[in-house]
């Protein structure tokens, strides 16, 4: 993990080591950067980073800026499946402090020497005070399961104020699903397929100061090997149902494949979009 705190300039690693052999991958990483009023003392200097390590989900914080780590959750979803192991690709930070780790399980099935693998959109909170010794503040909120293809998984969070809001792909689908103060049932805000045909895929999520929602992926045209598809940048105004519209629909080259990857708002309200459009791509939506 490394930061900069002037704007790029210089970097610091922070970089943590184990005598242990495995490998350990950090899928998923957020820094909340100092914030003013009330949130100020829940938020400021909090760095959080979720992964892999041997098969196991693993999410850690620093109330340093990353000076310093604990391990807040280790995790493995319950199965006789040995296969069953869970991947993380997201986190966020609700108003409370509560971390949200999103991403997806996977298992792994042999019927008559054929091998088949499914993902599972996956949910899990770790409560502000929770500890890596216990279970207590901790909650799997979401086991979400398709039959079309074994294709489900959450790629990425954003936290608005305390509702939950996930990004990924159900099946052949693009979704985002909302969930109010990280308790009881989801609310399904976007369902969005580019094409009839072929699958889409939401990629990343964030949020604007007034709590608008923007989701990146991609939209598939054809099937093939090499799949055509658009780079796609959704807005949700105002978090609502079905409020969501098609900001951006791009390709580089006719024909070719484009895929946005990760977005972020700036200060200044500007929209920033990177992918892969057969070369690195940035896109920006001016604010306003």
């Amino acid at each position: 993990i490394s930061r900069s705190s002037d704007r790029g300039a210089n970097w610091i690693n922070s970089v943590h080591s184990d005598v242990q052999r495995y490998t350990a991958t950090a899928g998923a990483t957020i820094e909340i950067a100092p914030a003013t009023g009330t949130m100020q003392a829940v938020l400021q200097d909090q760095l959080v980073a979720s992964g892999l390590q041997n098969g196991r989900w693993i999410t850690r914080k620093s109330l340093d800026a990353g000076v310093t780590w604990q391990t807040v959750d280790v995790f493995q979803h319950a199965s006789s499946d040995s296969s069953y192991r869970p991947e993380s690709n997201g986190v966020a930070i609700d108003s409370s402090g509560n971390i949200f780790v999103v991403g997806h399980a996977v298992t792994t099935t042999v019927v008559r020497g054929k091998a088949s693998s499914f993902r599972y959109w996956l949910v899990r909170k770790i409560g502000k005070d929770a500890t890596a010794s216990s279970e207590v503040g901790k909650t799997t909120m979401d086991l979400l399961e398709t039959g079309n293809g074994g294709r489900s998984q959450a790629t990425g969070i954003v936290c608005v104020g305390n509702n939950v809001f996930v990004a990924g792909e159900s099946g052949d689908r693009w979704q985002v699903r909302k969930n109010t103060g990280g308790l009881g049932n989801w609310e399904l805000v976007d369902d969005f397929r580019y094409s009839p045909n072929y699958p889409s895929e939401a990629n990343a999520i964030a949020a604007d100061s007034s709590g608008n929602l923007y989701v990146v992926g991609i939209g598939c045209r054809a099937v093939g090997k090499t799949t055509p598809s658009y780079w796609i940048v959704r807005k949700g105004t105002g978090m609502g149902t079905s409020s969501f519209q098609t900001l951006d629909r791009y390709e580089r080259a006719l024909n070719g494949s484009a895929y946005a990857n990760a977005v972020v708002v700036d200060a200044q309200g500007n929209v920033n979009v990177t992918g892969d459009a057969g070369q690195w791509i940035t896109r920006r939506l001016q604010a306003g």
